[in-house]
């Protein structure tokens, strides 16, 4: 399953629902692909990330660019295994096993 910048525009609570909801679909050897804006712990690099974030935060009910460790947090949450992280440019690809 691959999930292309979708993440920042839900809040944390909606985006733990929506990765027990893609777990659920995958099979038992299935995984995820998320792709999303690259953003460091401070919330203030790279620009890009920081940038888009503000934008989200106006723009959204509850969405903002996140880190890989908050993504890879809500993955484990939700029962994935695995998580890895790849840096590309100014994105990030994680991905995580259904088991």
């Amino acid at each position: 399953m691959f999930a292309s910048q979708i993440l920042h525009s839900l809040s944390e609570k909606d985006n733990l629902c929506l990765l027990k909801k893609c777990k659920r679909a995958l099979n038992k050897r299935g995984r995820i692909v998320i792709q999303e804006f690259r953003l460091l712990k401070d919330r203030a690099h790279p620009q890009q990330g920081a940038l888009f974030s503000v934008n989200m935060l106006i723009n959204t009910e509850g969405g903002r660019s996140y880190s890989p460790d908050e993504m890879k947090n809500w993955l484990s949450k939700t029962g994935f295994k695995k998580a890895e992280e790849k840096l590309m440019g100014e994105a990030v690809i994680i991905q995580a096993f259904n088991s």
